[in-house]
This record gives structure tokens, C-alpha cells and sequence, in this order.
């Protein structure tokens, strides 16, 4: 049974070459490669010509621009002869015996039409980052909900599915494998196998769809379980917040938080009802994340204002960015001791603040040289700590807690 392979490809000469023979050391006889490039212009072309005179009869590869990889993809399929088909993007890896386990797992069950395994996400070094959140559940479609649980390179599926169900939506630029998987889920519901085994490995980088595209993958997929599901849950947004709460302001979007994030709500409100649209509000506006944040500036406490035994602040350092940033906190710990606050930042100013009394008190941080420092940060390393449910015994609040931080400000 002919095995077709199909990888679009666009400037990924760093690890294309790993991808391709990821497939060929898989020792599949009946296999084809087919790789539509996006006229790329690094060596990735240079690398293709002379793999290609390694596996001659094997691999296939065409370069031409695109309007996209859904589209390059689409042209792959449509050259592809198999009876299964695979798809692994330019800069992910099959495990070692992926191909063999899809083979096995559809001649044990012919029944299935899809399958798909577990995933784990690696960097550019090909080092492990984390599993992929590979679910199995039994009511798929409904899971969908949740979020994407297949793995987009461990999918095998049988050519009967480009017949039935039919090619990529072209019009989507990222999310058009989620929408695929649900298209296939609704013609195919009792017939999508799932293999308890490593089957591949999604790499992630700056340059990948899912780190460089954030807010786009998280509108396109409303976009896709709106259209195919009739329903989208606010937490695809939230989700999403909590993904830049993680990396402001270092990354994109480099403007402030708050209008960023009415943007993103304004584009998906299309998608939402309304009494989901007033429960983001609701949640947004009790978390102390978004009430206190300033541009540029980024606290990371938790989302009722409760700060962490080690508590990181960070700065996109600017010329509006001068004299002190200063925190208003309270100290409301039932603790019986002072609270000491060992302090260091990037910039080496470095000092311990002891806070004796409950009740409010201040932390003030004067920032350096605008000439010499442009990404800050700011550790407070904060002892004692307690657990949440020390407040309340009916609570099972386990979080660490130390001190509340109401309000950040700059003055010059």
C-alpha cells in the first residue's frame, strides 16, 4: 500500500532537512514525499537538490509561489497517489516508527478513516518542551470545544476523506487543520482511530504559525467553531490573555495591554453571545492584572492581586520610562511576623525591605539610564509566605501568598 507524505515548506532550510529524513528513516518501501515550497529564499532549495538525488524515486518537490501553506498543501494532496496520507510541516519530525504504527493501527481496524497519536513539542534544538494535550474522549466533536487535542503531524488518514469531505479552506491562514478536523469528525464520527504512542514531534519557534501568530490562531479558531459548531466558549480568549500575560511586554504586542486586548474582544465579538461576552467583562475587570497594568510594565501576581513568594516585574524600558515606578501594597497575611522583601533587578539595584505592620506600605524602584538598559526585571523574593486556605479552612486555596498589590504607578 503506497504511503503518500506531504509537506508544504517556506524558508525552513534549518530544519527541513531533519523533517525529510525523519520520513525516509521510517524504511517504508511503498512512500512518497511530496513537498510544495513557497518559493523560498534562503538555502532551503539547495538542500531539496540534493536530497532529492538521495531519494530519487521517492521525493517530489515543487517551488512556486503561494497564498499560503493551506494552499501548498492543497497541492500536495492533489498530487499524492496513496491510499494513506500523512502531513508533517517543514520543521516537525515523525518518531522512528510513526509510519509503521499508522499501518498496523488501520490494518487492525479497517474501520477507521483518521487517526492520529500523541504529540510532544520540541524547540529548535529538537529539545523537549512539553506533551502535547492529546485527548481521547468519547464525545470528540464536543471536546473540540475545549480546544485542538490532535496533534497536527502524528494524523494519518485514508484518501476516501479527500472525496468525501473534500480539500483545506484555503481562505483560513492558520487554524485550517482544526477546521479540517472538525469537517472530518462530522462525516466520520465513529470512524477516527487514535494510537496511545509517541507518533511525532511539533516544533516550536519564533518563526512557527503557533508562536508567531498568536491572536490570529485564537480568532481563526472562534471563526472555525462558530462556523462548524454553531458555539465558541470565552475561555479561546482568555486562553489567549493569559498567553501574552505571560510574555508582556517583551514580545508582541509591544502596545498596551488593555487596548490590545479590547481589540482582539472587538474582532471576536461576532462569535460570542452575549451573556458570554458580559462574563469576560466580569472577569476581566476582578482580575488585578488588567486593572493595574501600565504600558509596558507588566506585574506578575495572581489575577486577585495576591503576589507570589518570588514575584517578577517586567519593563520595556523607554524615555517615558523615568524616575520611579512605585507599587502599593498591603500587607494582609495572617502572619504573626514581619514580612522581609529581598529585592534585585536587572539594572543591580539591589535591597531588602522589611514590612513589619499589616496595612498599606510601598515599594519604590527608580529606573536606570534609558541609554543603557531597555528590558528590565525586577525579582522580589518575599518570606514568609502562607497557603491560601490559612484565610479561610472551608477554602482549598494551596497557592502561596504573601502580599496584595493594589496599584503601580510612574512619576518622573
Amino acid at each position: 500500500m503506497l504511503v503518500s507524505i506531504v509537506m508544504p515548506s517556506f524558508n525552513q532550510a534549518d530544519f527541513i532537512e531533519a523533517a525529510i529524513r525523519s520520513v525516509f528513516n521510517q524504511k517504508i518501501q511503498s512512500l512518497e514525499l511530496i513537498i510544495m515550497d513557497g518559493a523560498s529564499t534562503d538555502s532551503t532549495l539547495v538542500i531539496l537538490k540534493k536530497l532529492k538525488k538521495e531519494f530519487t524515486n521517492q521525493l517530489f518537490w515543487f517551488s512556486a509561489t503561494d497564498s499560503g501553506p493551506a494552499a501548498a498543501i492543497n497541492k500536495a494532496l492533489k498530487k499524492a497517489r496513496g491510499q494513506i496520507i500523512g502531513w508533517l510541516n517543514s520543521d516537525d519530525l515523525y518518531s522512528s516508527n510513526a509510519i509503521h504504527n499508522a499501518l498496523d493501527a488501520f490494518k487492525k481496524n479497517p474501520q477507521w478513516i483518521l487517526l492520529y497519536g500523541e504529540g510532544k513539542h520540541i524547540n529548535e534544538q529538537s529539545a523537549f518542551i512539553n506533551q502535547y494535550p492529546t485527548k481521547n474522549p468519547k464525545n470528540r466533536l464536543k471536546a473540540f470545544q475545549l480546544g485542538c487535542y490532535i496533534c497536527q503531524p502524528t494524523v494519518f488518514f485514508k484518501r476516501t476523506i479527500l472525496k468525501n469531505v473534500g480539500f483545506l479552506n484555503q481562505e483560513l491562514k492558520v487554524a485550517f487543520d482544526f477546521d479540517y478536523w472538525l469537517r472530518i469528525f462530522k462525516v466520520y464520527p465513529q470512524n477516527i482511530g487514535y494510537i496511545n504512542k509517541i507518533q511525532a514531534y511539533s516544533r516550536l519557534h519564533s518563526a512557527c504559525i503557533t508562536q508567531n501568530q498568536r491572536q490570529k490562531v485564537a480568532l481563526e479558531a472562534m471563526q472555525v467553531l462558530f462556523h462548524q459548531l454553531g458555539d465558541v466558549k470565552i475561555h479561546w480568549l482568555l486562553n489567549y490573555f493569559e498567553e501574552i500575560y505571560q510574555d508582556y511586554p517583551f514580545i508582541t504586542p509591544t502596545k498596551e495591554l488593555q487596548p490590545h486586548f479590547i481589540e482582539t474582544i472587538e474582532k471576536a465579538i461576532q462569535f460570542l453571545q452575549y451573556s458570554d461576552l458580559i462574563k469576560l467583562f466580569e472577569q476581566l475587570h476582578k482580575d488585578k492584572r488588567w486593572q493595574i497594568t501600565l504600558p509596558q510594565v507588566f506585574i506578575d501576581i495572581y489575577p486577585d492581586g495576591w503576589a507570589k513568594p518570588t514575584l517578577q516585574i517586567k519593563i520595556r524600558h523607554t524615555n517615558k520610562n523615568q524616575g520611579y515606578l512605585i507599587l502599593y501594597c498591603e500587607h494582609a497575611a495572617p502572619l504573626t511576623t514581619a514580612l522581609t522583601l529581598d529585592i534585585s533587578t536587572s539594572w543591580q539595584l539591589n535591597k531588602q525591605q522589611i514590612v513589619e505592620k499589616k496595612g498599606i506600605f510601598y515599594i519604590f524602584l527608580k529606573f536606570p539610564d534609558y541609554s543603557k538598559c531597555r528590558k528590565l526585571t525586577v525579582t522580589i523574593k518575599t518570606h514568609p509566605y502562607f497557603k491560601g486556605n490559612a484565610i479561610d479552612k472551608n477554602n482549598l486555596d494551596q497557592r502561596q501568598l504573601t502580599f496584595i498589590v493594589n496599584k503601580m504607578t510612574q512619576i518622573d
